[in-house]
């Protein structure tokens, strides 16, 4: 089975997901074992309690934020498979998921889905966030566009060459909708 190769070295990304995670409010504990055995039953004891816990803020979450409960369960499922060999980024089925959530006009709820990503992997919500405008471009912006939408998009980008890092703020302040629904305004009040 081929490997995955990042980037960063195992101890870089491992530091920095230890410094998001103690960011993010998690406690670090480190045990002794008397044999391996017992390591790996407190391993697996201390994934599963993880798993839950993060699960359960997930849930609090989405039901603050009034995310449907399908969304919230393909959440879920999505953020199961972090570093799966199924895709070529380690959050790659959240991205998908946010993909499906776009063409389907639910900005909001991808908003949410990103917020729930961040919970469940604080290390990676950079890496989510930094992929999200493209993806607000593509799936959203662009299939919203009558035939003069490529050019008016461009016109528009060259006029505002903040609006990704614009739509990222927008993201991380929970208002991607509000920034989505603008952008489309604008761009489609741009000529051709």
């Amino acid at each position: 089975m081929p490997t995955k190769t990042h980037a960063k070295t195992d101890r870089t990304r491992m530091g920095d997901q230890r410094r998001a995670r103690l960011a993010a409010g998690w406690n670090e504990l480190r045990l002794w074992a008397a044999s391996d055995a017992d390591a790996n039953t407190l391993k697996a004891y201390a994934e599963e309690l993880k798993m839950k816990s993060i699960e359960n803020k997930m849930r609090a979450h989405a039901a603050e934020r009034g995310l449907p409960h399908d969304v919230l369960e393909g959440t879920l499922a999505a953020v199961r498979t972090q570093d799966s060999d199924k895709f070529t980024s380690p959050s790659g089925a959240t991205l998908e998921l946010m993909n499906v959530l776009l063409r389907g006009g639910a900005v909001k709820e991808t908003n949410i889905v990103y917020e729930l990503a961040a919970i469940a992997h604080p290390g990676n919500a950079r890496v989510i966030a930094g992929k999200l405008p493209t993806k607000v471009r593509e799936q959203y912006l662009m299939n919203r566009l009558d035939y003069r939408g490529g050019q008016r998009a461009i016109n528009w980008e060259a006029a505002h060459p903040t609006w990704a890092d614009d739509a990222i703020v927008a993201l991380q302040d929970g208002k991607l909708d509000v920034w989505a629904d603008q952008a489309l305004e604008d761009i489609r009040a741009t000529d051709a």
